[in-house]
């Protein structure tokens, strides 16, 4: 993924899987986290650990532009990224990274230039 020092990330979840990213990110010193999460105060308290901020969950989608890295890490059984959101995101920003197992983005038309999107299994670490 290259070097993270000083990139901006949003991560949605903040769960066990979303502490762990964050906590990643954060050695690897990323410039800023950003954290969103259905609950807020879960969230909140996760930024609170890592100097983190805080972006409401029904805001995120908004704001995938302004972040160079996203992470998914949530239990969601349906997408969380829409096609629409990234899509939107891409015309003002160049590559945001949504990365989780399975992956929460809605699967791109073939004609649209694809963020970098993977898989993690669970038992094998991204970083």
């Amino acid at each position: 993924f290259g070097d993270l020092v000083g990139k901006k990330a949003l991560l949605l979840g903040a769960g066990e899987m979303g502490a762990l990213a964050a906590r990643h990110l954060s050695e690897r010193k990323v410039g800023e986290v950003r954290i969103s999460n259905r609950t807020r105060e879960k969230a909140s308290e996760l930024a609170e650990s890592l100097g983190g901020v805080v972006v409401p969950f029904e805001e995120f989608a908004g704001r995938l532009e302004e972040v160079d890295i996203v992470i998914a890490a949530t239990a969601a059984d349906d997408f969380v990224i829409r096609e629409d959101a990234v899509k939107e995101a891409m015309s003002f920003r160049t590559l945001p990274s949504p990365i989780r197992s399975p992956c929460p983005l809605t699967p791109p038309a073939p004609a649209m230039p694809a963020p970098f999107a993977t898989t993690v299994k669970p038992e094998a670490p991204w970083w």
